[in-house]
């Protein structure tokens, strides 16, 4: 059963995580804690989020879409982390 487990690990891309649909706050409020405006979704603050704009336009330039945004993982993980929200 532990051999199971690991190989689905392995298997599995980090980056399927990105796309759930629950916020991505530890918080109980659905809110984008960078801009209290919308729900904290991936595609919220990976494409739209005004708080971060700093940060994304930094990291990853501006993309239009979720797939150019994740084109650049090292710029992808250097953003969540410059965000302080890889817990």
């Amino acid at each position: 059963m532990g051999g199971r487990s690991k190989a689905w690990f392995r298997q599995a891309s980090p980056i399927i995580f990105i796309f759930q649909p629950a916020p991505l706050s530890s918080s109980d409020s659905p809110l984008c804690r960078a801009c209290m405006e919308a729900n904290e979704t991936p595609t919220h603050v990976l494409l739209q989020c005004r708080g971060v704009d700093e940060q994304r336009a930094a990291y990853l330039g501006s993309p239009v879409s979720l797939p150019e945004a994740l084109g650049d993982l090292g710029g992808l993980l250097s953003f969540w982390s410059e965000l302080g929200w890889l817990e």
